[in-house]
């Protein structure tokens, strides 16, 4: 299925989100590498999400949130999701 050229530009609006959470952290911690960059805001994001939780708790939601955003992730980039 190829996407619709609102999805195409939803997309892109998401990615360029992406890239400025990436480029503000880059600046803010000196670091090059993007997919350091990515892991580290992706722990950060963790860490947040373990202070609003129990540690078990948060650590079998954040695999649920993953996961649903791997499904979100995909489905967009194929057109599924509107």
């Amino acid at each position: 299925m190829s996407l619709t050229k609102r999805q195409q530009k939803e997309n892109n609006d998401r990615a360029d989100l992406g890239d400025k959470i990436i480029g503000t952290y880059m600046a803010e911690y000196g670091e090059s590498d993007d997919d350091i960059n990515i892991t580290d805001i992706v722990a950060d994001l963790m860490h947040s999400h373990g202070r609003r939780k129990s540690l078990t708790v948060a650590n079998a939601q954040f695999n649920d949130i993953v996961r649903m955003a791997r499904t979100h992730f995909e489905a967009e980039w194929k057109g599924g999701l509107t």
